[in-house]
């Protein structure tokens, strides 16, 4: 499935697809039934619309097979090597769509960018 629609529309068509896609295996947390795939799904799909390199023409992919999900999001490295907890310094690349996304509730606060 190719999704060529505004960011909004396009995190309820891929949260969408990977609910049909993939199992939602049963999970408590705190004596709650969790949808441990809504959390994971959540986060994987904001990542990769909020961190996504809008200025390649590099399709951001997300992958489902039987028994995973992967993602591939092109970037360029700002620094190559390991990453280094003490020398790292986190480098938002789209600020004001993660600010928006966090405002409408569809991602966190910003992480450490790892």
């Amino acid at each position: 499935m190719q999704v060529t629609t505004n960011l909004i529309e396009a995190y309820e068509l891929l949260m969408d697809f990977v609910a049909k896609h993939t199992y939602d295996k049963f999970c408590l947390i705190d004596n709650v039934n969790t949808s441990i795939r809504g959390i994971i799904s959540r986060e994987v799909i904001a990542n990769i619309l909020v961190h996504r390199d809008y200025s390649s023409a590099f399709p951001a992919k997300v992958i489902i097979e039987k028994d995973w999900l992967k993602t591939e999001n092109w970037c360029i490295p700002r620094r190559h090597g390991n990453i280094m907890s003490d020398e790292f310094t986190p480098y938002p690349k789209n600020p004001l769509i993660q600010q928006f996304f966090a405002n409408i509730g569809r991602t966190d606060t910003i992480g450490s960018g790892v």
